[in-house]
C-alpha cells in the first residue's frame, strides 16, 4: 500500500479529511504589536519605553556653520559600529557632507575651510529651533499645571552620539540634499516611510576617553562627583501604557544590598530636535523631557515592588548588573521586572549646564539581549530651571543662554 500523507488521510466513519484547524492569530498589543508584517519589519514595532506627548514637536536638520544646508548634498556611509538588537536586520548608514561634482575643488575647499565656523554654527542651531522650542515650553508649562506640579519634573538636554539612517529607501539615493531627507522623515511615523532614523548614544571608546580627559582637564576649577547606581524597569499588568523606574543603590550597611531610592514613571518628550552635524565626529540631540515620580501606590504595592528590589543580586558580570532567582523577578502576575541598568556616573556641575559622563551597562530580559554604552549627556541646568520654577517665556534670554552653550558644545564636543 503506497504511503498517504496525514493531511490526505480519511477516517472510516466520516468522508471529511482530519485537517488541522487554522487558529485566528491574536490581537494586536503592546506586546505583539506589528508581529504579523514578518521578520523584516522588527524594527518598525514601537518601543513602549518612549512615550510622547499630544502636542510633541520632532524634527531633523543638518548643519556644518556655513549657513544655510538646503541644497548641502548629503552621503549616506555605512555604519559599521555596535548595532542595536531589534535593528540587526537592518543596514545603518550615517550621513556626511559630499559637495556636487560640478562644484569642484572650489566647492569642497570651502566647506573644509567654513566648516568650524563655530559661532555661526550655534547661532544657526538656534534660529533652527526658536520658533519649536517656544512652543514646546508653553506645551511644558501647560502639561505641568494639567498634572501635579510638585510630581513633574522636566528637564532639558543635549545628548552626543550618532544619527543612524536605516530602510529599504536608502538603496535609492546615493546622494540626496538636505531638503530632500527632511521632507522623507517627516513621515517617520508611518509603517510605510522607506527612510527612518535612530539616535545611537553610545560613543566610540577613543572618542569618549578623549571627550572626558578634555571636560575634564578644562574644567578643574569645578566640582564632580562619581556615582554608582542601578535602575530596574518594571511592567504593571495594571498600568499597562506604564514602565516603573525604580533607582536604587547600594546599602553598605545591609551587606551591599540594593536600597530603594525613587519610582518614576517612563519620561514623556516634548521635543526632540536630531542635527546632524556633517563634517563633526558626533551629532546632536536636543531634548526636553518630563518624568513624574509616582506617590499614589498603596503600602501593599509598595511591599511588592520593595520585593522585587529585595530579591535582587548583584552581579556587575551579568547583564544589566543585576539577575534574580527563580520567580524573584515578578509578583502575583501582576509586577514583572522587564530589564535593568547597571550605571556608574561622574558628574560635573557648571553655572548653566551639568555634564554626565556615563558607563552604562543595559539588559533587556524579554529580548534577551544587553548592550554596554559609553555615553554624554548635558542637562541644561539653567533652561531647566525656567520650566521647573514655571517662569514667562524670555526669549532673548534663553536663546542667548543656549546659544553660549551650543557654542562650547560646538568647539569642544563634537
Amino acid at each position: 500500500m503506497s504511503y498517504v500523507p496525514p493531511h490526505r488521510r480519511v477516517q472510516e466513519d466520516s468522508s471529511s479529511s482530519v485537517r488541522p484547524k487554522l487558529v485566528a492569530p491574536p490581537p494586536l498589543n503592546r506586546n505583539n504589536r506589528g508581529d504579523r508584517v514578518g521578520r523584516s519589519s522588527r524594527v518598525l514595532k514601537p518601543d513602549v519605553d518612549i512615550k510622547y506627548a499630544r502636542n510633541n514637536i520632532r524634527k531633523w536638520f543638518a548643519i556644518d556653520g556655513n549657513g544655510d544646508t538646503s541644497n548641502l548634498l548629503l552621503e549616506f556611509k555605512p555604519f559599521h559600529g555596535e548595532s542595536f538588537e531589534h535593528l540587526r536586520d537592518q543596514k545603518l548608514f550615517t550621513v556626511s557632507a559630499n559637495p556636487p561634482e560640478n562644484g569642484g575643488l572650489e566647492v569642497e575647499s570651502n566647506l573644509r575651510s567654513l566648516a568650524i565656523n563655530d559661532a555661526s554654527a550655534s547661532k544657526e542651531i538656534c534660529e533652527r529651533v526658536r520658533d519649536d522650542l517656544r512652543e514646546a515650553f508653553h506645551n511644558v508649562l501647560s502639561y505641568i499645571e494639567a498634572t501635579k506640579p510638585d510630581y513633574v519634573k522636566p528637564t532639558f538636554w543635549a545628548r552626543f552620539g550618532r544619527i543612524l539612517f536605516h530602510g529599504g529607501g536608502l538603496a535609492l539615493h546615493e546622494r540626496i540634499t538636505v531638503d530632500m531627507l527632511a521632507k522623507t522623515l517627516k513621515g517617520e511615523t508611518s509603517l510605510h516611510n522607506p527612510v527612518r532614523k535612530t539616535f545611537d548614544t553610545n560613543l566610540q571608546k577613543s572618542n569618549f576617553e578623549a571627550l572626558k580627559e578634555k571636560i575634564l582637564a578644562g574644567l578643574q576649577t569645578l566640582e564632580f562627583e562619581e556615582k554608582e547606581n542601578y535602575f530596574i524597569q518594571v511592567e504593571d499588568n495594571l498600568r499597562p501604557d506604564v514602565i516603573l523606574g525604580l533607582k536604587c543603590v547600594t546599602n553598605s550597611e545591609d551587606g551591599g544590598q540594593l536600597k530603594l531610592k525613587k519610582i518614576e514613571i517612563n519620561p514623556v518628550r516634548h521635543f526632540v530636535a536630531d542635527i546632524s552635524c556633517v563634517n563633526k565626529f558626533m551629532d546632536l540631540r536636543l531634548i526636553l523631557v518630563t518624568k513624574k515620580y509616582l506617590t499614589e501606590l498603596s503600602e501593599e504595592e509598595r511591599d511588592y515592588i520593595g520585593g522585587i528590589v529585595k530579591s535582587a543580586c548583584i552581579e556587575k558580570s551579568a547583564k544589566g548588573g543585576l539577575h534574580w532567582p527563580l520567580g524573584g523577578d515578578c509578583v502575583r502576575d501582576r509586577f514583572r521586572v522587564k530589564g535593568s541598568w547597571h550605571r556608574k556616573v561622574t558628574t560635573i556641575v557648571g553655572k548653566l549646564w551639568t555634564i554626565k559622563l556615563q558607563h552604562v551597562n543595559r539588559a533587556e530580559f524579554k529580548a534577551s539581549s544587553g548592550r554596554v554604552s559609553d555615553e554624554v549627556d548635558l542637562k541644561l541646568t539653567s533652561l531647566t530651571k525656567c520650566l521647573r520654577d514655571q517662569v514667562q517665556w524670555d526669549e532673548e534670554n534663553i536663546m542667548n543662554m543656549l546659544e553660549n552653550i551650543l557654542e562650547w558644545v560646538w568647539i569642544e564636543c563634537l
